[in-house]
């Protein structure tokens, strides 16, 4: 995921990970703004699968469906 620790959207989407977001990897274009510029983000939360980008706050399920990667908790969202 890429994002920035000032936006509040990607503080929402962290939050539905709760304890688990460690697992995820977390670019903060606060720090690592050349990466970020370099492939044209500008606006946050935003996730990368090989070549294809999601923009915007998702769900687990969301985030489930995109990626082919089940859900621990297949009720959470």
């Amino acid at each position: 995921m890429y994002g920035s620790d000032q936006c509040d959207n990607c503080l929402q989407q962290k939050q539905y990970f709760k304890e688990d977001f460690p697992n995820i990897k977390y670019i903060n274009c606060d720090i690592y703004f050349d990466i970020c510029e370099s492939r044209s983000i500008r606006s946050y939360p935003v996730w990368n699968l090989g070549e294809t980008y999601l923009k915007g706050v998702k769900t687990l399920s969301e985030l489930s469906e995109w990626s082919g990667c089940p859900l621990t908790y297949p009720n959470e969202n």
